[in-house]
């Protein structure tokens, strides 16, 4: 999702700001009128956020990367800050429903990140979105690491045509 850059939100605290907004916007169901739309701090849970420097660092050619684990998108032609958290946000039924059908997870695993480019006033957000059916698969020990889809996801970001945030 590409977004008009939040200057009020500072790096630190971007995440979990787009985090918290994506819970608002997964809450689904219908619009009751009594319903202020606020999303209670039950229905998601942070589990990790981090601050990342990620970019190709200047000197290095282009077509060339430096090898360095903690540069978890070393295509951006630029320096920026990436912005990630992982969390579990409960889900509402869709619109217009009551409940959610038999079967269908009412937990999901959002791994996001949210890439500040400052240059182009642009907040170009990712997100990964896997549901929980069990408890199980929300207790395991992945809830302070990104997974490896979306390591790659990020890895492979690029962006080729800057015009786009013109």
């Amino acid at each position: 999702e590409i977004l008009e850059r939040q200057n009020e939100i500072s790096d630190e605290d971007a995440a979990s700001f787009f985090f918290h907004d994506l819970a608002e916007a997964n809450r689904g169901g219908d619009d009751d009128d009594d319903d202020d739309g606020d999303v209670n701090e039950g229905d998601f849970k942070l589990h990790y956020t981090h601050v990342w420097s990620v970019g190709r660092k200047e000197g290095i050619p282009e077509g060339k990367t430096a090898m360095d684990q903690n540069n978890i998108i070393p295509k951006l032609s630029t320096r920026a800050k990436a912005c990630s958290c992982i969390g579990n946000q409960k889900v509402g039924p869709m619109r217009n429903q009551r409940n959610i059908e038999k079967g269908k997870a009412s937990k999901i695993r959002i791994e996001l990140c949210a890439v500040r480019l400052e240059a182009v006033q642009t907040d170009l957000l990712l997100s990964l979105t896997v549901p929980i059916v069990s408890d199980k698969m929300s207790s395991r020990n992945q809830n302070n690491c990104h997974s490896d889809l979306f390591k790659s996801i990020l890895a492979s970001l690029e962006i080729v045509n800057w015009s786009l945030f013109a």
